[in-house]
């Protein structure tokens, strides 16, 4: 048991159940002041890469803290919000490329882990119809209140979905968070019409910058990642979960801000006493200890400072872009279209 009352768990490999498996690394989080240190395990036969101990699933909330998410959810101004310096429109319509570019309204899309429902919305105004799963909390309520749409309250693992209903289903950012990402997919699989397209997103464990910068990767994020995906261990997931692969993509720049080079180097310099971190929200938000890197660089009075951001950010967003083509970039997408029931493979 934790200082937080969190019960602590050790786990098979969650993909394919083998007890045979070695520590790793370990990683700290960074929600609270204390930033306890996790540790990855790796599978020995299926080579997988995974939180081990963790957080058991009913105690696992204590790392979610509620008000930190989302801006809108908080008050902000939407048609003024940006993401990672981009306005949130443009950030949503570079989320979206890979699914238009397999797939067109009208039809019915749903976005597991939606948050605030800012992508939804994007695809509401595409022509889409759009629903959203999402556990509750500020986020959720902004998306089904503010925004008027349909949310499902659940997570991933305990929502259930009609079958053969959905044209695209996406999960950005959140197969990472399950417990069972194998039992989600197949799900995910049912509730696919015929050839309907699954679009996954997560960080790459197999990314340069993981490699960099080792266990001060934001892309850990211990204990909330409970899976640290590779390419190849993703891609064989999907596929033995009915779907066949169209495309895998790697992506650095989701926005402007090179967030997984810029912020692991913030957490590198931290903590070997170089940098401070600023909780989440910046001065809106002090009422969790829960910490990242100080909002926008290219505001500092400092003018060697902002021309010092503003180098690094060239020089991460080049070397991003070159590992995307290198295929060693920042997070891996997979877009695969579900197999007709008959050519499915049996999955358990």
């Amino acid at each position: 048991m934790t200082q937080l009352g969190v019960r602590m768990m050790t786990t098979d490999c969650p993909l394919c159940g083998s007890d045979a498996w070695r520590p790793i690394m370990r990683a700290r989080e960074y929600v609270y002041p204390e930033q306890t240190e996790f540790q990855l395990a790796q599978c020995r036969p299926c080579g997988h890469v995974f939180t081990n101990p963790r957080p058991s699933p009913d105690t696992m909330g204590a790392y979610y803290p509620t008000g930190t998410w989302t801006a809108p959810s908080r008050g902000n101004k939407l048609e003024d919000y940006r993401i990672g310096g981009l306005p949130w429109r443009e950030a949503m319509r570079r989320r979206a490329e890979g699914i238009m570019r397999h797939a067109r309204p009208p039809g019915t899309l749903l976005d597991i882990g939606c948050g605030d429902g800012l992508f939804l919305h994007h695809m509401r105004e595409q022509g889409w119809k759009v629903e959203g799963v999402e556990p509750g909390g500020p986020a959720g309520a902004y998306a089904r209140g503010t925004l008027g749409l349909k949310i499902h309250p659940g997570s991933a693992e305990n929502v259930t979905l009609p079958s053969d209903r959905y044209s695209v289903v996406s999960l950005h950012h959140s197969l990472e968070h399950t417990n069972d990402p194998r039992r989600v997919l197949c799900s995910v699989r049912a509730a696919l019409r015929p050839e309907g397209l699954l679009h996954v997103r997560v960080p790459n464990f197999s990314s340069l910058d993981r490699r960099l910068f080792g266990k001060s990767w934001v892309g850990l994020y211990v204990p909330c990642h409970l899976h640290h995906f590779t390419p190849g261990r993703l891609v064989r997931l999907v596929r033995e979960c009915g779907f066949r692969v169209l495309e895998l993509r790697f992506v650095s720049n989701e926005t402007l801000w090179p967030f997984f080079y810029s912020d692991s180097l913030r957490r590198a310099l931290a903590w070997v006493g170089l940098y401070t971190v600023a909780p989440i929200g910046g001065d809106n938000d002090t009422t969790t200890g829960r910490t990242a890197p100080t909002g926008d660089m290219f505001s500092s009075p400092n003018p060697l400072l902002r021309l010092a951001h503003r180098l690094e950010y060239a020089v991460f967003r080049a070397v991003g872009a070159a590992m995307d083509v290198a295929q060693l970039g920042s997070t891996v997408t997979v877009l695969a279209q579900a197999e007709r029931a008959e050519s499915a493979p049996l999955t358990t």
